[in-house]
């Protein structure tokens, strides 16, 4: 019953958001046994008829060992178009 009432809610009551297909078995197949820690950061800046400024950040941690996986990233960018801030963060795990 309890699901009922938390799928129609999900129904009535919409939210905007977001989804994208990120493909995670490159970064996971690359991985040996134990922990590993990826940061990765980007700034893209752009002048003349588009003014445009983006920056970005990724992070991703794991820890594989014999008996399987845990994967988390997740990552964020904040840029400026034409005046109009905007922001945008994901996360993913496996």
């Amino acid at each position: 019953m309890l699901r009922i009432a938390i799928i129609s809610v999900m129904i009535l009551i919409p939210a905007p958001c977001e989804a994208a297909i990120l493909n995670v078995l490159p970064d996971v197949a690359k991985l040996e046994h134990g922990l590993a820690l990826v940061v990765k950061g980007s700034l893209d800046w752009e002048g003349g008829n588009t003014d445009m400024t983006i920056a970005g950040g990724q992070g991703m941690i794991a820890y594989k060992g014999n008996q399987g996986l845990v994967y988390f990233t997740g990552g964020g960018s904040y840029g400026v178009v034409f005046d109009e801030e905007f922001n945008r963060a994901y996360s993913e795990h496996l």
